[in-house]
């Protein structure tokens, strides 16, 4: 089959898209603006953890002793006020916790310029109506678990008010709060969150298995991970950060509200996300395993993997933001719906505010941008969704898409191009997009003439394999894009026992329903044999094109 110049301009479309006899001509987009390409450098990493962060340290000298027991709480120093079972902090200093309370409560209440470490040495709190650990006020608690223990704090009734802060953890900060050690940490909060501060939580060590019924780790500015091993299991978000949680407080200040992980293994069970950020969420390193009932990873703003290996094994959509991007690691997703998505606001999925966006929407801001790591993707929506632009530079992405032709391997509202890398997409034909015409490798649609499954080779003249790949699932679609397809030479494309012949003669060969982009030069009109069905419809009208491609604004 040849592939003959035509410029076709497409629209991403849900459901319908009209076909006229030479091929899908919907309404010309254009995109005024300029794409970033490179993403935003979310935040200055050097800047993410204090050395006292890091330093899981103490002076046995220095240590003041608090013995815990239902009896009688047992402390020498004057400076720690013990009140029934309530112990009240409220000078800096080296605290060191240990034994038993069926029902008490530590609280640090000290000056605004206080430093206070905390160290749990086998300690069993429990509270059942508030906080096992409250700091009310502080300039920064430190919370060291020692190294061989094993401490446990819980509650397990709903909170009871007893100032004018709503208390809604089992460990509440109105302060920055840092955990650190070698110990462990179980958590069991019956009702509300697991840890909670209103400020920065930082955790850099320690093992933690948390179990609760709201979000398992909360901070209002950020929620930094340096190293540690967490089981996380929650009914509404396993990491939450959240600046705009009091409304009289709303903000855009996208420093704030932000996750960062640095390092460590997680193992999230999550009612709601796996992780969601008001701001951005950035993955610099860290093992992960992610079950969640909406989205594996999701932030408003952008969402980004710098290396690391994350598994979402379950989810409605795999990772969220109105910018994604990837540069390593390697990401393994199955999404009940899209496997990466690029869409404008917070949380998009059918499980915020009621419903989901309208998904004729275009948003000039939104942009997937992947320029390295290795990708996985089986989706039972569109593998990867943009409501705006796609850039392909680098790295090896392998989707097993829809079985029905009501999505796609690939959808986008606005341009999309490869300069590099690799990229084996199976899926139903009905909604294929090829990459545009603003590409410099080359890349072939190839719609099949019926559903079939199994492995997908694409070999060249010589008959020397260039990929070969086995989609998860049944399709009738095939997107290749190699640096080994080249313009002006013959492949041949074989799967499910029935074989294609590609002539290149265009860089972009093969326009599926929709042709290579919103309006991008250079896409190529489907062959013989490779065009979509007749009977699809075409996109709604009302559709605006997109403005200014701003961007996001980055953490200097």
């Amino acid at each position: 089959m040849n592939c003959k110049k035509r410029t076709v301009f497409g629209m991403k479309v849900l459901l319908v898209c009209i076909f006229l006899t030479a091929g899908c001509v919907p309404q010309e987009i254009e995109n005024s603006g300029e794409s970033k390409k490179s993403g935003s450098g979310a935040v200055d990493t050097s800047e993410m953890f204090t050395n006292r962060d890091l330093d899981d340290t103490y002076e046995e000298s220095d240590l003041i002793e608090i013995r815990l027991s239902d009896e009688e709480i047992v402390c020498e120093s004057e400076i720690v006020d013990i009140s029934d079972s309530v112990i009240t902090i409220s000078k800096e200093g080296t605290y060191i916790l240990s034994g038993s309370l069926s029902e008490g409560q530590v609280v640090v209440d000290a000056a605004d310029t206080d430093k206070i470490q905390l160290v749990l040495d086998n300690a069993v709190i429990q509270c059942s109506t508030s906080a096992a650990l409250y700091v009310r006020q502080a300039d920064k608690v430190f919370l060291t678990l020692a190294d061989g223990s094993e401490n446990q704090l819980s509650n397990r009734e709903d909170f009871i008010a007893i100032d004018d802060n709503h208390v809604d953890a089992v460990i509440f900060s109105k302060e920055d709060l840092t955990l650190n050690g070698t110990g462990s940490l179980n958590i069991s909060a019956a009702y509300g969150h697991g840890i909670v501060s209103k400020d920065d939580l930082v955790l850099t060590g320690g093992n933690y298995q948390i179990t609760a019924a709201g979000h398992a780790l909360s901070g209002k500015d950020s929620v930094r991970i340096a190293k540690g091993s967490f089981q996380l299991n929650s009914g509404k978000d396993g990491i939450h950060a959240d600046y705009s949680t009091d409304s009289e407080e709303a903000s855009d200040d996208r420093d704030r509200g932000f996750i960062y992980i640095g390092g460590g293994e997680f193992q999230v069970t999550a009612g709601d996300d796996g992780m969601q950020a008001s701001s951005f969420v950035q993955i610099a390193d860290g093992k992960f395993s992610i079950k969640a009932v909406d989205d594996g990873i999701h932030a408003d703003a952008e969402a980004s993997v710098h290396s690391g290996e994350v598994e979402v094994l379950e989810c409605y959509e795999g990772i969220e933001g109105q910018t994604v991007k990837i540069t390593g690691g390697t990401i393994s997703i199955i999404a009940e719906d899209d496997g990466i998505n690029a869409a404008g606001g917070n949380d998009q999925s059918s499980f915020a505010g009621g419903g989901r966006q309208d998904p004729f929407a275009a948003d000039e801001n939104c942009e997937i941008l992947v320029s390295g790591g290795n990708i996985q993707i089986n989706a039972s929506g569109d593998g990867i969704d943009s409501n705006g632009n796609l850039y392909v530079s680098g790295g090896d992405i392998y989707i097993s898409g829809a079985e029905n032709d009501g999505n796609g391997a690939l959808d986008y509202a606005g341009e999309a191009e490869i300069t590099g890398g690799t990229v084996a997409a199976a899926g139903g034909g009905g909604m294929a997009q090829n990459f545009g015409g603003g590409s410099s490798q080359g890349a072939m649609l190839v719609n099949l003439s019926d559903w079939t499954e199994g492995i997908v080779v694409v070999t060249d003249s010589s008959n020397t394999e260039v990929i070969s790949y086995t989609p998860e699932k049944r399709y009738n679609s095939i997107l290749i894009s190699t640096p080994k397809i080249l313009q002006g030479e013959t492949y041949t494309l074989t799967a499910g026992g029935e074989e294609k012949v590609i002539e290149m003669t265009e860089l972009i060969c093969g326009a599926g329903n929709i042709g290579g982009g919103m309006g991008a030069p250079g896409a190529a009109e489907a062959p013989e044999g490779m065009k979509p069905p007749a009977d699809m419809g075409g996109r709604p009208e009302g559709m605006e094109p997109p403005g200014d491609m701003s961007g996001l604004p980055g953490r200097e």
